[in-house]
Parts: C-alpha cells; sequence; structure tokens
C-alpha cells in the first residue's frame, strides 16, 4: 500500500483467483469504498509499496517474479503508474516505506 496525506492506495493484488494490476484509492476523512484511480503497467500481485509526500511506489511482485519500479503521482485525478527502475533482481512480498 501507499498513503499521501489525506488518502490511501492500494496496488495490484489478487481479485477473484486473477492477478490485477488496479490502483485502488481510499479517504481517510471519510468512510466509504475505494475508487479505483489508474493501473499498473503489469499485472501482478504480492508487491511492496512505498511512498514519498507526491508519489506512490509499487515495488517488484510475484508475476514472472518483477523487478520493476512503477511510480504513480498523488495529484493527478488518473493515476496510472509507469516504470522508472528495475531493483537489482525480481522478487515479492516486498515491504516499503513512507517518507
Amino acid at each position: 500500500g501507499n498513503s499521501s496525506e489525506t488518502h490511501g492506495y492500494s496496488c495490484a493484488g489478487i481479485s477473484g483467483g486473477s492477478y490485477t494490476n488496479v490502483i485502488d484509492k481510499f479517504d481517510f476523512a471519510t468512510d466509504g469504498n475505494s475508487v479505483d484511480v489508474g493501473d499498473l503497467p503489469q499485472i501482478t500481485g504480492n508487491l511492496g509499496g512505498s511512498s514519498s509526500t507526491t508519489h506512490g511506489y509499487c515495488l517488484a511482485g510475484y508475476q514472472n517474479w518483477t523487478d520493476r519500479i512503477q511510480k504513480f503521482s498523488f495529484s493527478t485525478g488518473t493515476q496510472n503508474a509507469s516504470n522508472i527502475g528495475d531493483l537489482v533482481v525480481g522478487r515479492e512480498m516486498t515491504d516499503g516505506t513512507q517518507n
């Protein structure tokens, strides 16, 4: 997962037995359901998340043991992620940090 000052984000995972690439967003200030705000470039699961104050980062993942670092902005309406780099090796079930 990722978080801005006002919202939480969930990236990819397994839904109904299939891996997804969906980025969901939910509001910390109100109770309610999340909304689909974007997609990762790759369908995956078991990935880690990190956040800066302005962007969310989705790291690695299960699908083909990916090594991708994927980034999306908290400030745009549609938050599709883009690949910005690679980890040294592909892996899954990584942990993340917040800035």
